[in-house]
């Protein structure tokens, strides 16, 4: 459970940022580091409500390659330019 929620949160906050990249245009500089905020938060969360490092692990690792496909459904079906 704590995997499929790791994962939902990370495609959920590549979705904002992704947003967010759309507004902000050509500030690449700004939206980097929050991705990084982001998924620390959300990694540091469940690192203190004890997740295993296994489940912490598989989330990180699922969690990746699906804001890799959000990322590219994104570029591909719904940025406005």
């Amino acid at each position: 459970m704590i995997i499929t929620l790791i994962a939902f949160l990370m495609i959920l906050s590549a979705y904002c940022l992704c947003l967010i990249g759309d507004y902000l245009k050509k500030d690449m500089i700004i939206t980097l580091p929050l991705m990084m905020v982001f998924d620390a938060l959300i990694i540091f969360t469940y690192y203190k409500v004890g997740a295993s490092k296994l489940e912490l692990a598989s989330g990180i690792l699922i969690g990746t390659i699906s804001k890799i496909i959000v990322f590219l459904l994104y570029q591909k079906h719904l940025r406005d330019e």
